[in-house]
């Protein structure tokens, strides 16, 4: 009985390990490096793939869209 328990507590922990190992895989190639900027006019910080550069400053487009 007690070799039954040990067992399946051996073949739970195989079980964790194996399917946690291979999430922690597929999340750490995910990851990219964003630059943010400060708007000019706001003085908030936007991801530069949003902002727009208007007279060699960055704007957002918020800025933008008031202006």
């Amino acid at each position: 009985m007690l070799g039954k328990i040990i067992t399946l507590i051996i073949v739970f922990a195989v079980i964790y390990l194996v399917f946690f190992k291979m999430l922690r895989k597929k999340d750490s190639g995910n990851k990219e490096i964003e630059n943010f900027v400060e708007c000019d006019k706001c003085s908030t910080f936007v991801d530069m793939k949003s902002a727009v550069l208007s007279n060699g400053r960055y704007v957002c487009r918020d800025c933008i869209k008031a202006k």
